[in-house]
């Protein structure tokens, strides 16, 4: 089988938020010790579990209280977005400054600065938070809906995936939509102002996160919010405080930097599924770099369906038996999780990210497109 050849100009803000294999830097002369497959399988599982069990005790993955979110009656999925944001991008300023591999962040501004313009950003991710209300979930989300009782969610895994399929066979035709409107200094670092000015992006970082976590916890004080949280009396409560299910999650993007070498994300897990679902045809170049048999491309498949154990340890080891609530995700109905599965999918190919992608990653990168995205899907 003839193996398709994808050029830098062809990729997205994937490279960083989705960790694109396709996306990686060159070598360094001097590059800092790289890690075998096994360290990044355990990796990816460490802070699959950890993600898992963040979600489930933020209590965010049932869907019914994610669309709260939406008619603005319920702000703890904006509270745990906000300070897993700021966490990335604080652990971003300091990853900067250790002794290790750097390709995340080198991967990350190429990858800003290329590949998709501010017209399909806005559309997709307007999409992807369509997508979120219907199918009460996000592409991360919904594993740990599974691990949390709702086997019904795998509905929305498959959608996803046919539609990452679907995506793949048309990319050639949609990328002339993507590629309209890219402004070509699109990561903060390389601006020319930042430049003219030397602005002080490690000051900016600083600012920016601890600004999001600030804002995290004051959302956490907002009186009237009819939050999913208990009182913080005992490690083994039905939900931990928002905010430091926020921080959980946001320190996940360290093992996956510094281990696995990417940033976090989650769409690109189902182009994986979908390569290998369309394995017995080549025709198709945006599939074909996704079926890959290599680590950079099945770690997140890896760190997904890990995060299903870390939701059903959550409920059944680290919840009292008298404070665990069933959840059979009967909240959404069999056609919504279909429709919201090809929403979330379609929109987060078209914008090259989805919510931890662009959210997480791509805040951390100082990504304008990403600080766009953000307030979009939310809409």
């Amino acid at each position: 089988m003839k193996e398709a050849k994808t050029t830098e100009k062809e990729l997205g803000v994937d490279a960083i938020c989705l960790g694109d294999p396709e996306s990686v830097a060159e070598p360094l002369k001097d590059k800092p010790r790289q890690y075998s497959g096994t360290a990044k399988i355990v990796a990816a599982m460490l802070a699959g579990l950890a993600f898992g069990i963040a979600l489930h005790k933020s209590g965010v993955y049932r869907a019914a209280e994610l669309r709260k979110q939406f008619l603005f009656y319920n702000y703890t999925m904006l509270e745990i977005f906000m300070s897993a944001s700021g966490t990335s991008v604080i652990i971003g300023l300091l990853y900067k400054k250790l002794p290790v591999d750097q390709s995340p962040f080198e991967n990350g501004d190429k990858a800003c600065n290329r590949g998709i313009g501010w017209p399909a950003t806005l559309v997709g991710t307007f999409m992807l938070g369509a997508g979120m209300t219907v199918a009460g979930a996000c592409p991360g989300t919904v594993f740990a809906q599974i691990g949390g009782g709702s086997y019904r969610s795998l509905i929305t895994i498959v959608s996803m995936v046919l539609t990452a399929a679907l995506f793949g066979a048309f990319a050639d035709h949609i990328k002339k939509f993507q590629n309209y409107g890219i402004s070509g200094h699109e990561a903060i670092d390389d601006h020319p102002l930042v430049k003219k000015h030397k602005i002080n992006t490690v000051v900016v970082r600083a600012a920016i996160g601890a600004m999001l976590i600030v804002c995290a916890t004051i959302v956490g004080l907002w009186p009237g919010d009819d939050k999913l949280r208990d009182i913080i009396e005992g490690f083994s409560l039905t939900y931990w405080n928002p905010t430091i299910c926020g921080v959980i999650i946001g320190l996940c993007q360290l093992p996956v930097m510094i281990v696995i070498g990417q940033n976090l994300g989650s769409a690109m897990s189902y182009c994986s599924l979908a390569g290998a679902l369309m394995f017995f045809t080549d025709k198709f170049p945006y599939l074909n770099k996704y079926r890959k048999p290599t680590m950079s491309m099945w770690w997140q498949p890896i760190f997904l369906w890990t995060a299903i154990l870390g939701a059903y340890v959550s409920n059944m080891v680290l919840t009292e038996e008298k404070f665990r609530l069933p959840y059979d995700g009967k909240d959404i109905t069999i056609f919504e999780m279909a429709l919201g599965g090809f929403l979330l999918m379609f929109g987060s190919r078209l914008a090259g990210g989805c919510t931890s992608g662009h959210g997480i990653s791509g805040v951390s990168n100082l990504c304008w497109r990403s600080f766009a995205s953000i307030g979009t899907d939310r809409k």
